[in-house]
């Protein structure tokens, strides 16, 4: 199961984003938080594989550039868009959904 969720990204970003929203902060705005702070992990995970590598799959990884910034426009309209009280219960259900298949 670790290869499949280092391909698929793990699914821990509905329990990273449900922090935020236990602490208080509005739910558009912890995804926005959640969703700056995982590109930002991202890229520094991206630059020490670089570094400690050399090697990289150019053509994956211009794709997966191309699919993120394609994909970001449409998650930011659904977050504007989507009820608030909606949009938490589906990421309470997802982040529930993510722990149970992660830890069984």
């Amino acid at each position: 199961m670790p290869s499949i969720k280092g391909v698929s990204g793990g699914g821990d970003v509905p329990l990273v984003t449900g922090g935020p929203i236990i602490i208080g902060r509005e739910i558009n705005s912890s995804v926005g938080i959640t969703s700056v702070s995982v590109a930002i992990v991202c890229a520094a995970g991206f630059l020490c594989y670089l570094f400690v590598s050399g090697e990289m799959c150019w053509t994956l990884a211009v794709t997966t550039v191309i699919g993120s910034i394609i994909a970001a426009p449409f998650a930011a309209i659904t977050v504007r868009k989507v009820n608030t009280q909606k949009l938490g219960v589906t990421i309470g259900l997802v982040a529930n959904y993510s722990w149970h298949l992660y830890y069984s």
